[in-house]
């Protein structure tokens, strides 16, 4: 389909899903738990202890942002730990960084609209406890009448938040005298003094519009604060309080407002849909006879039907081809080139496969071990560029199981970096087939609108030919020669090649039938050929469930001067 009927149709779901309220998915971590303890110090200093339990499967660093500060107050002693080992500290931090250049390290930086991010890299997805801990200083407010504690924990508008919060708020100049008027805006939840302390309890579920604020009120001349409010303890309350209404109507309006809107337009946006898809059926359609006529060709079929010397095959030159003829081989070859790749690399012997366990059912649990990590010295830049996402999939270990494939290519910077490897194969194997004179371009027409189509012509048509006959051959196997059975290099190569045209299976049964201890000859043997194809399956897997759904926001910025709370402060990941 052409670039602008490929535009039209997108404009039409793109009117859609806003207002029938569809939301686009992004891939969530898991947010489990978040225990915040603060100890008050006499001058009204905070020391902060939070308690996070999460399991990231995207970004590349965690951060809490502090926004709308009086003065007096501000952040200080930061620092994060995991498993009782202190992150590094950075002087200045960059969350433009890379997600293995930020593991084990932290550090403070000041974002555009100026709020104090406390920032920590996130190292290898999966699991994580992290320990943080930082001061504020005069957390405490003198009011006119009063003092007040007067705090956002966190910010509304977040992304993920957790499914157990509790907060602890405690100092030894507290007792039941001087400690009064609890109260918590936004989230629900139990907010009581009691045992000397104040305890907040989360009692639903976590609404991410409506964060979450807790205010107490302190005898005066209790903390020697420096933190002044020139408002009255019940001038914040009542402030507090329609900051928390207008987020309660914020989260209404926002699950609502699709479907409201969405009614009124539904009618004519869905005649503009059908109107859109009779164009793509019709346009497909055509583009489809096009791209087929040289296909079609007695001389075409003849050179597919019969197997020739394969060519040395340029990648990106073999894609564009394939996709310009619309031919399955370009599907096929998409979806196995990881397969194919790690197929190589345990034929170059860079890795292989080691046995790390065995399931609580007593069956074996393998995975692949990484033996040789220079990438220097691979000369095509695809491979090399996928070498190095694998690196990135095993960690600091080396060592790569399935679903370490799978979650690496299913977050948004592994997706992202085998997506433009996939996008530079094409941009560069169009640029090649053009110049070589492989492709043409038509003009025609679907209904009234004008369309072009990027076609292989004749001379495209039996290159794609000889590659057909070639894939054909390895399917089947009907002509080999002696020659060929002796040349231990050729079967690499045809093994390779068979995991990107998806048979390998066949092939590797049609070599061991062919050729004496072949599996003794050859690395490697059948259960690591097929643990290798297997693993690289898994990251396809990863990637298509990742291409399936749309990207949403994968972060928020917690902060800035929100309604209610007189100070702020949210977090994420990004």
């Amino acid at each position: 389909m052409n670039g602008k009927l490929k535009a039209t149709l997108l404009s039409i779901l793109m009117v859609l899903i806003p207002f029938l309220g569809i939301t686009p998915q992004a891939q969530a971590t898991e947010f489990d738990s978040q225990e915040i303890v603060v100890d008050i110090d006499e001058n009204g200093d905070a020391h902060f202890t939070e308690t996070w339990q999460v399991d990231d499967d995207r970004g590349t660093e965690r951060f809490i942002s502090f926004g709308n500060l009086l003065e007096n107050q501000e952040i200080a002693d930061f620092h994060v730990e995991e498993n009782g080992t202190l992150f590094q500290t950075v002087p200045n931090w960059n969350s433009k960084d890379s997600r293995e250049e930020k593991a084990g390290k932290s550090g403070i930086q000041v974002n555009k609209k100026g709020d104090t991010e406390l920032c920590w890299g996130i190292g290898e997805y999966g699991p994580h406890t992290y320990k943080v801990t930082y001061t504020v200083r005069n957390l405490v407010v003198n009011l006119p009448d009063a003092q007040a504690i007067n705090w956002r924990f966190i910010q509304t508008g977040i992304t993920d938040g957790p499914k157990n919060l509790r907060v602890i708020i405690r100092s030894p100049l507290f007792n039941a005298d001087n400690v009064t008027e609890p109260l918590n805006f936004g989230n629900e939840g139990s907010f009581v003094y009691e045992n000397d302390q104040l305890e907040y309890q989360l009692n639903s579920q976590f609404d991410t519009d409506l964060g979450l604020a807790l205010m107490a009120k302190i005898e005066p001349g209790t903390f020697s604060t420096n933190a002044q409010d020139s408002k009255t303890y019940q001038e914040l309350v009542d402030i507090s309080k329609e900051g928390a209404r207008s987020a309660v109507d914020d989260s209404f309006w926002g699950r609502w407002k699709g479907w409201i809107i969405g009614a009124l337009i539904l009618i004519p946006t869905l005649i503009l849909a059908l109107g859109g898809a009779l164009l793509a059926v019709v346009g497909t359609s055509k583009e489809k006879r096009l791209r087929n006529q040289f296909l079609d060709d007695p001389s075409f079929t003849a050179v597919a039907s019969n197997y020739g010397r394969p060519p040395v095959f340029q990648l990106d030159r073999l894609f564009s081809l394939a996709k310009n003829a619309n031919s399955d081989l370009h599907r096929d070859m998409r979806q196995n080139l990881l397969s194919a790749y790690i197929v190589k690399w345990v034929l170059d012997g860079r890795i292989r496969q080691v046995h790390i366990g065995d399931t609580m059912f007593g069956n074996a649990k393998y995975g692949l071990q990484i033996t040789d990590r220079d990438s220097s010295t691979i000369a095509d830049r695809y491979e090399r560029s996928a070498f190095f996402i694998l690196l990135e999939a095993a960690g600091d270990n080396d060592l790569l199981e399935p679903k370490e494939m799978k979650r690496h290519l299913g977050s948004k910077t592994g997706f992202q970096e085998w997506d433009d490897l996939l996008e530079d194969l094409k941009e560069y194997g169009d640029r090649l087939t053009k110049s070589e004179g492989l492709v043409e371009v038509v003009k025609t027409k679907a209904l009234f609108f004008p369309m072009k189509v990027t076609r292989v012509n004749q001379a495209g048509a039996m290159e794609l030919a000889k590659m057909r006959g070639f894939k054909n051959y390895l399917e089947t196997f009907t002509i080999i020669d002696e020659r060929e059975i002796n040349e231990v290099g050729l079967w690499k190569y045809y093994l390779i090649y068979a995991a990107l045209f998806g048979c390998a299976d066949r092939v590797y049964a049609q070599l061991k039938r062919l050729v004496p201890n072949f599996s003794q000859i050859v690395a490697p043997d059948e259960q690591t050929f097929h643990f290798a194809m297997a693993v690289g399956a898994a990251g396809q897997s990863g990637y298509s469930s990742m291409a399936s759904s749309s990207s949403g926001s994968t972060g928020f910025v917690g902060g800035g001067g929100g309604s209610y709370g007189s100070s702020s402060s949210g977090g994420g990941v990004r």
